[in-house]
C-alpha cells in the first residue's frame, strides 16, 4: 500500500477518530475506506468529462473509422 501525509481539520480528524474507533479499525483504514467509497461520479459531471475527452484520437491512422468496422463486423456476422 502506498503511503501519502494529508492535512485535515480538526473536525475532520475527531471524527475519523471517532469512526475508527467504532469499526475497531485504523484510522488509515477508515480514510482508505472513505477514499475507496466516495461517489466521484456525482462530483465529477460525466458530460463535461466526456467532452474533454472528445477527439484524443482524431489523429491516431492505427484504429479503423468506426463506419468501416462495424460494416467489417456486420458483413462478417451476417454472411
Amino acid at each position: 500500500m502506498l503511503q501519502t501525509q494529508i492535512s485535515i481539520s480538526k473536525t475532520a480528524y475527531k471524527k475519523l477518530a471517532l469512526l475508527s474507533a467504532k469499526l475497531g479499525k485504523k484510522e488509515n483504514e477508515v480514510a482508505n475506506l472513505a477514499i475507496l467509497n466516495y461517489q466521484f461520479d456525482k462530483v465529477i459531471n460525466k458530460k463535461e468529462f466526456l467532452k474533454k475527452g472528445k477527439g484524443i484520437w482524431a489523429d491516431r491512422v492505427d484504429i479503423p473509422d468506426s463506419n468501416e468496422l462495424r460494416n467489417s463486423w456486420e458483413r462478417e456476422f451476417n454472411g
